[in-house]
């Protein structure tokens, strides 16, 4: 049961996680906890209080970047950081079909063989960073506007997003910044233009260069 709520006070749901991927026995499910918050706070454009893991604006200035340099010290093609194998969104799935179309993936993580210790996000992904030219932030589930830190990550870094998700991403970022799978008829388009855009120094720098703008 909540606790009593009295007139003097506010209870607010507060919550980071994707509501789809709760069950339906869930506790906010509950009709006694339901009337009990008088608002909303988290990820959802329809909170009371909205509240979105990340937000990208413009550069007062854009930094000065040699992005040929970045480039050609990018060795590894793509990286993903998992370490729920079972989500709804079955990304693994989808990740290992990537792999056996072409696409050389790396998976740090519980869901891996690449380690990335407990709380040594950061080390990770400075890794990831340098040597891979793209990073997989694809969620673990399918939710109306549920769009994660995995998608802001990589705007503080020299590395190009492809994101797949729930979440309407074009009101989040750019277009021309991210790579949006939904945006292809087929995985296998996705991953023919992973490979082309991998080996294509001057358009792969342009995406960069567009990003360095955010």
């Amino acid at each position: 049961e909540p606790p009593k709520r009295y007139d003097n006070q506010v209870f607010v749901l507060h919550n980071h996680e994707p509501q789809c991927s709760f069950s339906k026995n869930h506790v906010i499910f509950k009709d006694t906890w339901k009337s009990c918050f008088n608002w909303t706070m988290w990820y959802r454009e329809d909170s009371d209080i909205h509240e979105p893991y990340g937000l990208i604006v413009k550069r007062r200035q854009v930094l000065e970047t040699n992005f040929t340099e970045i480039y050609f010290k990018k060795t590894k093609m793509a990286a993903a950081m998992v370490s729920n194998c079972n989500g709804q969104s079955q990304r693994m799935k989808y990740i290992r079909k990537l792999m056996t179309l072409g696409v050389e993936i790396d998976v740090f993580g519980a869901c891996g063989e690449h380690s990335c210790p407990r709380g040594k996000d950061g080390d990770c992904r400075d890794n990831i960073n340098k040597r891979y030219k793209f990073f997989l932030s694809f969620e673990n589930s399918f939710c109306p506007d549920y769009i994660s830190e995995k998608f802001f990550h990589p705007y503080q870094g020299d590395i190009i997003n492809v994101a797949r998700g729930g979440g309407n991403y074009s009101k989040e970022a750019p277009e021309g910044t991210y790579i949006n799978t939904r945006d292809f008829k087929t995985i296998k388009d996705v991953a023919d233009y992973i490979i082309r855009l991998s080996k294509n120094k001057d358009e792969y720098i342009h995406i960069l260069k567009q990003k360095n703008k955010y």
